[in-house]
């Protein structure tokens, strides 16, 4: 590990690099075991991460409640999981291998990718089929980078003997460490520079020095975006476990692992979950920054976005940019329309689609996301940037406030866009939105399995799929991202 001197110079001049005015980007025992990812626990996702709760912040934070994004699984099952397309896509991986069973979670990570990519084409088409859905299945959208892309990882903490274990959920009941070991699994979906700085805390944390905080730790959530944000999650608070917490962040603040803030946060809980709160902005009683920025820096379309570390972001950055680009084909261009952007996030689709609408209205119950969007739409408007009004508002999207917080209907043909929970749409969104006959309803599902109860509903209230496609978006898992466009009838 390259720190020092050199470190410190580094953090110095990503510091004075960081900063533009637009939104626009221009131009103990020394010996560490590396144990391959093999069970996953917990209840986005997935979007595809180990133990995580629902979708709206990779949040980490638990947001479930009123059809509120959160955080995605991995994996789950569906209601009948005995004919799940994640059960039937494992079954035919093991087939074809000749094994009775594929049911880890990462089984698809240990093939070539280009099978994979067959094996999960072939299977949504057979599901869709097999749903009786209208509309055309268009060719499925393979990841530019199908290992070592995700930007959200997390690792359990479990000390014995004076050893420290980083790892997944119920894999710290069956860990037995020599005395001083140190272990840290890793995973081929993760990029190997977290695996490095893993282990690089776990030989900080092994060390006498820094026991009263090891002792007390539940584990380590990493966000990357191209800069890093480390997250210390303790179940207990003190200035003790404060000042070894900031005393250990330096090493990170010095590295070479381009890690530009570090945070604690608090979670007597010791919850299985990422990070089990739902107030966890910076100032609150639960989170402390240790050192640097309030955000980190994303770039998308060439826009700069400044997201929080506790806010939610896709788990496949470059995958993210293939959605985006994907959904850009299908809007009108340079319209006098309007955009419902629901379940907005930090305004991805608001800003990267911006040229093509007069108006866009973004939706979403993250303070942190929505705040994000709202600066980003400030910072664009003093650069001069050509794009549509927007409007953000921070709200758990229901009937109600969807009558409060969108404008009245008018002569402006609109574009629904909905990119929900993995639980999927509150009660009645569904046909509050249909009533305003959107010209086209664009609706992103990160869980294959909530599909058919929304079609249902589009279709009770008038509009059928014209097309659909499927992203990989959980390369090596048996998950997918789709896009339906709905047509009324």
């Amino acid at each position: 590990m390259k720190q020092g001197k050199q470190g410190s110079e580094g953090a110095q001049q990503r510091r004075k690099q960081r900063e533009a005015p637009s939104g626009t980007v221009r131009g103990g025992r020394s010996s560490v075991h590396s144990t391959p990812r093999t069970a996953e626990t917990g209840a986005r996702s997935s979007q595809h991460r180990p133990a995580m709760k629902q979708k709206e912040s990779d949040t980490l934070g638990s947001r479930a409640a009123q059809g509120e994004r959160g955080a995605r699984p991995v994996f789950a099952r569906s209601k009948d999981s005995s004919d799940s397309f994640a059960q039937r896509l494992q079954r035919a991986v093991a087939a074809e291998r000749g094994q009775a069973s594929a049911q880890r979670v990462e089984s698809l990570a240990e093939m070539p990718y280009d099978k994979e990519r067959q094996h999960k084409a072939r299977e949504f088409r057979e599901w869709w089929k097999r749903q009786g859905f209208a509309g055309e299945v268009k060719n499925f959208v393979a990841a530019p980078q199908p290992r070592g892309y995700r930007a959200t990882t997390k690792r359990t903490m479990f000390m014995q003997r004076g050893g420290i274990f980083l790892g997944f959920g119920d894999q710290v009941r069956n860990v037995r460490l020599d005395r001083g070991e140190i272990r840290v699994v890793q995973s081929a979906i993760e990029p190997k520079a977290h695996y490095e700085l893993y282990t690089l805390l776990a030989q900080k944390l092994v060390q006498p020095t820094y026991r009263i905080l090891a002792e007390n730790m539940n584990g380590i959530v990493i966000r990357d975006t191209g800069e890093r944000a480390v997250i210390l999650n303790v179940k207990t608070l003190s200035g003790d476990i404060v000042r070894k917490a900031r005393q250990l962040s330096a090493h990170l603040e010095n590295s070479e692992f381009n890690v530009v803030c570090a945070w604690l946060y608090h979670d007597p809980s010791e919850s299985e979950y990422y990070l089990d709160q739902k107030d966890i902005e910076p100032g609150s009683l639960r989170v402390k920054k240790l050192f640097g920025f309030d955000f980190l820096q994303l770039s998308i379309s060439a826009i700069r976005f400044r997201v929080s570390p506790f806010s939610f972001s896709q788990v496949n950055l470059p995958m993210l940019q293939e959605l985006v680009n994907h959904i850009e084909t299908l809007v009108p261009k340079h319209s006098n329309g309007r955009l419902l952007d629901c379940y907005c996030g930090y305004g991805v689709f608001s800003h990267c689609l911006s040229t093509h609408f007069s108006e866009s209205v973004g939706l979403d119950s993250s303070a942190e996301g929505i705040a994000s969007a709202k600066e980003l739409y400030a910072r664009r408007k003093r650069a001069g940037h050509s794009m549509a009004a927007m409007h953000f508002s921070q709200s758990f999207i229901t009937p109600e406030k969807l009558k409060r917080l969108l404008p009245p209907v008018d002569a402006k043909d609109e574009v629904v866009l909905l990119d929900p929970p993995r639980q999927g749409c509150a009660s009645d969104v569904i046909q509050t939105l249909a009533e305003r006959t959107p010209a086209m309803v664009i609706h992103i599902f990160c869980a294959i399995e909530e599909i058919p109860r929304a079609l249902r509903d589009w279709k009770k209230a008038g509009y059928i799929p014209a097309t659909a496609f499927a992203l990989d978006m959980f390369a090596g898992t048996p998950s997918l991202e789709t896009v339906v466009v709905l047509k009324s009838v």
